[in-house]
């Protein structure tokens, strides 16, 4: 019997906070957003974090600039991350013989064995209804199970 098991952990991606785009007619891809100052994030635990009732970001602390004005945020942002990026995941397998030269090889994958929640990264646009939101998550524990024959 053989089995691995992985672990990937990381900081957070840098998030882009832009704005709405008035410029886009003048060949400006994005508007950044204005820093307002104050605490950037409102919650950033992700094991209690609910993203029905919490917020990541705080809508406060930025704000859309001016008609005509491109922000004063940088492109991405090192001091405003995402939540921490981890993944793990495990195999094993089992050769069995199943004649004189004829081998089985059982195999298990398992993506998120933990069945850990993983929040994406909120909603970055200061003009929108959803900014500091998080809408969406990786998914759950996925299983793959292999059979293969070697001869």
């Amino acid at each position: 019997m053989a089995g691995d098991f992985l672990c990937r952990y990381a900081d957070g991606l840098p998030l882009a906070v832009t704005s709405g785009n008035p410029l886009a007619a003048l060949g400006y891809p994005n508007i950044r957003a204005n820093y307002a100052g104050g605490q950037v994030y409102t919650k950033t635990n992700p094991r209690s974090f609910d993203p029905a009732r919490d917020t990541y970001l705080n809508a406060a602390a930025f704000a859309a600039p001016p008609t005509f004005e491109l922000g004063n945020t940088a492109r991405v942002l090192d001091w405003a991350r995402g939540f921490s990026q981890k993944s793990e995941s495990a195999s094993i397998s089992k050769k069995l013989p199943a004649g004189e030269r004829l081998h089985a090889v059982l195999r298990a994958d398992v993506l998120n064995p933990f069945n850990f929640v993983r929040w994406s990264n909120p909603n970055t646009n200061v003009t929108s209804s959803l900014f500091g939101k998080v809408t969406a998550a990786t998914s759950g524990r996925s299983v793959q199970l292999g059979l293969s024959l070697e001869f």
